[in-house]
């Protein structure tokens, strides 16, 4: 089998095709593609036995999971995610893995696994966004007339502070909060020159999933905070953040999310300044 024109050969043109072909894979794919964007160091450097025993899978379906992006064979999709390797620093939550007690602790204990995990998340935050993400980012968010955020349940601390953030700018900041069930139709409001950013993380709340989908499909410019390519976000924003996939103790961070946050306004408030200079 000769090599596909648009097979992948950066991990971010592994994940933009990952992202595109999720919904057109068979099941046990999906389970392939959901464990390597879950461990993209496991799937670099893990033999294909290894990794089929871990997903549960049988060794051919690796093979032809990497077929279906376009790969000759599982090595040549390794080659794609071990350059990442070479290309980032490890966390560190990969350099002292082990060295985690997951004995119960005292709640000192239970507040430095946070802190831990929180510094993970941050250090994958840093090594993942691109300078020209947070450009293009400010782009919209500059050329906007209204913003208008929507996040729920857990992602709602962020979206609340967003919109409080922005506002504090001079941005017409709208927080989309869905009362009375009324999310989808808080979204009609969203004129042409607006901008939605939408944040959410698994489970992801239906409600910003159906607004998200309503507003792609009207044609309005979306930004997304969210946890990975194959977040139902991230095929419907023109520009995602991914963030915050660690989970600590059964609870899922908001850490990294905020910190993004807190950039994308600061990063605005001195665009805004240099264009008044």
């Amino acid at each position: 089998m000769s090599l596909t024109h648009d097979a992948p050969t950066t991990y971010d043109d592994f994940r933009r095709v990952l992202s595109d072909r999720f919904d057109s894979l068979s099941p046990q794919l999906r389970l392939v593609a959901e464990f390597i964007v879950q461990h993209p160091n496991r799937a670099a450097l893990e033999t294909v036995a290894e990794l089929s025993h871990a997903a549960s899978v049988r060794p051919p379906t690796m093979v032809r999971f990497a077929q279906a992006l376009g790969f000759t064979g599982f090595t040549d999709m390794q080659r794609v995610l071990r350059a990442r390797l070479v290309a980032r620093t490890p966390t560190y939550r990969e350099r002292i893995n082990e060295a985690v007690d997951k004995a119960p602790k005292e709640p000192v204990g239970v507040l430095s696994d946070f802190i831990a995990s929180s510094r993970e998340s941050l250090q994958v935050l840093e090594s993942e966004v691109t300078a020209d993400d947070m450009r293009r980012a400010v782009d919209l968010l500059s050329a906007a007339e209204r913003v208008h955020v929507m996040g729920m349940r857990r992602s709602f601390p962020v979206a609340s502070y967003l919109a409080y953030n922005l506002s504090g700018f001079g941005v017409r900041a709208h927080l989309i909060d869905g009362s009375g069930g009324m999310a989808v139709q808080q979204t009609q409001m969203i004129a042409a020159q607006d901008l939605m950013i939408a944040i959410s993380f698994p489970p992801y709340a239906p409600e910003v999933t159906d607004a998200i989908t309503a507003v792609a499909a009207a044609g309005r410019p979306i930004i997304a905070i969210t946890d990975g390519p194959l977040s139902p976000l991230a095929a419907k924003s023109d520009l995602c953040f991914e963030t915050d996939a660690q989970e600590t103790h059964g609870f899922r961070l908001i850490s990294g999310a905020m910190c993004l946050s807190q950039a994308l306004v600061v990063s605005l408030g001195l665009h805004q300044a240099e264009r008044q200079s």
